[in-house]
């Protein structure tokens, strides 16, 4: 899909806002970012905790072609480092590990607790 210059510009900003926000979110828990990624409508962040226990955070935009209108979804996909869905304690649905944008500081701080003693249980998508 192609964006006119605008919409890349507003995509592009909602990407640079949320690397703020993880940035904001690793000097508040112990938590480093380890690689981020902005691709069309979809950006993501691989964040550590102190137990060298990765997650990526998946977050999506919306663009709206009628009004050239980008928001942010209000819920960010949490999956492990071979993108299987996990069970947290945050999780908004069942059979996706889909948690809300809202719970996204809570979710870090929870994040950054866990070690390997934790195991999570893995969702097969459907």
């Amino acid at each position: 899909m192609s964006y006119n210059e605008q919409t890349l510009a507003y995509l592009f900003d909602f990407y640079i806002q949320n690397c703020s926000l993880f940035n904001d979110l690793s000097e508040e828990h112990p938590i480093v970012i380890t690689e981020t990624k902005f691709e069309n409508t979809t950006s993501y962040f691989v964040i550590r905790n102190s137990s060298n226990i990765c997650q990526k955070i998946y977050i999506e935009y919306e663009h709206n072609e009628e009004n050239n209108e980008v928001i942010m979804i209000d819920e960010v996909k949490i999956v492990d480092m071979y993108d299987c869905y996990l069970e947290t304690p945050f999780n908004v649905y069942d059979d996706e590990s889909y948690i809300l944008l809202k719970d996204l500081d809570s979710y870090v701080e929870w994040f950054s607790t866990i070690d390997e003693n934790i195991s999570l249980g893995i969702i097969t998508p459907r």
